[in-house]
């Protein structure tokens, strides 16, 4: 019994910080608002907190060390920082931009895409605080146990909303759109990255990098990439189901967006760092290609030209 109260104690201790000490009351607080109005409220919400997260991460990914207790960030932590707050805005945008549609396969389509992805965030969050060595990790036990207990809380809310939908719904026809093409290779794309990044993390690091192996944290970062990349290929992948053509076009809109943030981060990481590899260009390469996939598919001039009518016609009026 003194062992169980011990490990409970050691659980719900919090640091002398005061920083510290107001993230987990915040987090609960923001948790206990959010989901009690529903579905949409939890999406709304997790969507501007996507939204500001990202672009924090993308503009300021040296942040990541006020959660250090130890050492700094090097070149490759900064780029996974970067590609996670990019996948957190594409989430996030894709929600905005579809979030009026009365197609409630779309709706349904990113409910369960994020359902997903904090589920696959949790785990890894799980596993981590299960095999926690203060000898080897960066990150303070405080900030892990954050993390799972968040993370965990946010997955179960949104796979009961999940389940209590009775209808998935969407077209049971063969698209012969040509963004059912566009929107396969997405999916292939962000899912085969997907599932390499978050099962073998190691491989893809070290392919691109000169390191010879990951230490605790880029196994993380990494793996958590891989949890966004699945989200995106989820969405993408389902996408062929819902009926408007602009909701697709949309998801496509988002991804290209995405991919193109990716190739400019991946190129100045290139020109400006030595931990990055020739074979980092080949990944250049194949994440350009996806960004021009998904922009053909959404058939962006177009969607310009619609845009800036909408906007001429606003100002006469």
């Amino acid at each position: 019994m003194a062992f169980v109260l011990q490990n409970i104690k050691d659980l719900l201790s919090i640091p002398d910080n005061t920083v510290m000490q107001l993230t987990l009351p915040a987090s609960l607080l923001m948790f206990a608002v959010t989901v009690p109005w529903g579905r949409k409220t939890l999406m709304d919400i997790t969507s501007l907190i996507f939204a500001v997260k990202g672009f924090g991460a993308l503009l300021y990914p040296e942040a990541v060390n006020f959660w250090f207790k130890k050492g700094v960030a090097d070149g490759l932590h900064l780029q996974e920082i970067r590609d996670i707050g990019i996948i957190l805005m594409a989430l996030a945008f894709t929600h905005f931009m579809t979030r009026k549609s009365n197609d409630r396969t779309m709706e349904i389509n990113l409910l369960w895409s994020r359902t997903m992805f904090f589920g696959a965030v949790f785990l890894l969050n799980a596993v981590r605080l299960i095999n926690y060595d203060s000898k080897k990790e960066k990150i303070s036990l405080y900030v892990e146990k954050l993390a799972a207990l968040v993370t965990g809380l946010y997955f179960v809310a949104f796979l009961f909303y999940s389940l209590r939908e009775d209808d998935w719904g969407g077209s049971t026809e063969q698209s012969t759109s040509k963004t059912h093409f566009h929107l396969r290779i997405d999916f292939v794309m962000f899912f085969v990255h997907g599932i390499i990044a978050y099962c073998f993390p190691e491989f893809i690091a070290t392919f691109q990098t000169k390191l010879s192996s990951l230490d605790p944290l880029h196994d993380y970062t990494a793996r958590l990439m891989g949890a966004g990349f699945l989200a995106l290929g989820m969405s993408s992948g389902r996408a062929n189901n819902c009926h408007h053509e602009e909701d697709k076009k949309s998801v496509l809109l988002g991804h290209g967006l995405a991919n193109g943030l990716f190739f400019l981060t991946m190129l100045l990481c290139q020109l400006f760092s030595d931990i990055f590899s020739q074979w980092h260009v080949y990944g250049m390469c194949i994440v350009l290609l996806a960004a021009v996939n998904d922009f053909v598919g959404c058939e962006i001039n177009a969607m310009v030209q619609n845009f800036k009518r909408e906007l001429s016609s606003t100002k006469e009026e």
